[in-house]
């Protein structure tokens, strides 16, 4: 599954964008152990993964005739929080698993994106194409970047 909203505010030649998504990965793992006694244990459990991903961002738009050159910046924040899937024996009967599922890892970053884009419409007999090629420089801000074990 995956959701995003997208907020974009325009005055004059600025610009403000600010962008939310959510994903998240569903695995269900079933596993087949066979113990000593012959017997075959079956274990079915989800194992999920939720990502979130927010930026905000300003820019300004230089505009002469059809060409437009955009300077923008934006900060960007990326949060993933994986499951992991344990088993153990059941310690009264060893005929049975016992699972649970555990948030390990909580992985954060922060970037700054600073870049410029150029566009300009092309008209053809097949429609009208706006080209926008971009160049960007990506800077992984290191004081933020953690990783956190949950219990």
């Amino acid at each position: 599954m995956v959701a995003s909203g997208y907020f974009s505010y325009f005055q004059d030649a600025w610009y403000i964008d600010f962008t939310a998504s959510y994903a998240v990965m569903d695995t269900d793992i079933e596993r087949q152990v066979t113990l000593y006694t012959d017997s075959v244990v079956n274990n079915a459990n989800e194992a999920d993964s939720d990502i979130w991903v927010f930026s905000v961002g300003t820019g300004y738009v230089f505009k002469y005739n059809y060409l437009n050159v955009a300077l923008e910046s934006s900060v960007q924040y990326t949060l993933s929080d994986p499951d992991r899937y344990s088993e153990r024996l059941s310690l009264a009967n060893n005929n049975y698993l016992i699972s649970k599922i555990d948030d390990v890892d909580a992985l954060e970053s922060t970037m700054l994106i600073s870049g410029v884009s150029v566009s300009h419409p092309l008209r053809t007999p097949l429609g009208c194409f706006n080209p926008m090629p971009k160049g960007m420089c990506i800077m992984i801000l290191p004081a933020v970047m953690s990783g956190s074990s949950h219990s």
